[in-house]
């Protein structure tokens, strides 16, 4: 598989103080990498790094999405090149109907995503009064109709019902397979891997990558048993 996303010696910092370091790994087109690691590790931090929070400092050797540099660009020419961010707690936009959106966002990547999944909520003003579950659904219809290359989601199930985590759930593994997205999906819950069925999995420990594998299930049990401080010192799923 091609490469899509290129990271190569990451390092984020605020304010002088180191969050990420040293930090390399790539996605191709298609795959699903799966982000894990406690509380504090710096998962959210790397997804909002990667996508150009103006609050961080990024610094790396090469960060590039498609062969283009990111480290030249805002967070709105990002999401031009084609980067998608579904949010762990999405923004309140008050006198904007969902369709209007959604149409907005039509018109301006030449979408054509069903809006089906987000029937509910589509004459309602934009995650106004939404619960955790419905502001997924919305923000994962808006991100589809982007047509992205990448969508960087944080704890997909985050205030998801099991029906409405199997619906989200499901567009998203068909839209990887039939318009090859690739998906960095930051995440607790080893019952979404279960379903999503990542290709990789990368475990962060104090601001850096301490694992990557394809042995998905091994990991997992590993983590489950001891602990993510194990990662750190085992060679058996490298």
């Amino acid at each position: 598989m091609k490469d899509l996303l290129t990271v190569k010696k990451l390092r984020v910092t605020v304010a002088d103080q180191e969050l990420l370091a040293d930090l390399s790994f790539k996605l191709a087109a298609g795959e699903i990498a799966a982000l894990m690691g406690a509380n504090g590790a710096g998962k959210s931090t790397l997804g909002r790094a990667l996508m150009g929070d103006p609050d961080y400092m990024v610094e790396a050797e090469e960060l590039s999405l498609n062969g283009k540099n990111l480290l030249d660009l805002e967070i709105e020419a990002r999401a031009q090149a084609g980067m998608a961010y579904i949010w762990q707690q999405a923004p309140e936009i008050k006198g904007v109907e969902l369709f209007s959106l959604l149409n907005l966002i039509q018109q301006l990547h030449d979408g054509d995503y069903d809006y089906q999944l987000a029937d509910p909520l589509l004459f309602r003003e934009t995650n106004v009064g939404f619960s955790g579950g419905e502001k997924k659904i919305a923000e994962l219809v808006q991100v589809l109709n982007q047509k992205p290359k990448l969508i960087i989601i944080d704890e997909l199930d985050s205030g998801l019902d099991i029906e409405n985590l199997d619906k989200v759930l499901s567009a998203l593994k068909k839209e990887v397979q039939q318009q090859k997205i690739a998906i960095l999906l930051i995440t607790h819950s080893g019952a979404v891997l279960e379903e999503l069925k990542p290709d990789r999995i990368m475990i962060m420990r104090q601001g850096k990558i301490i694992c990557q594998s394809q042995k998905i299930e091994q990991v997992l049990n590993t983590i489950k048993e001891y602990g993510y401080q194990k990662c750190e010192q085992c060679q058996n799923c490298l």
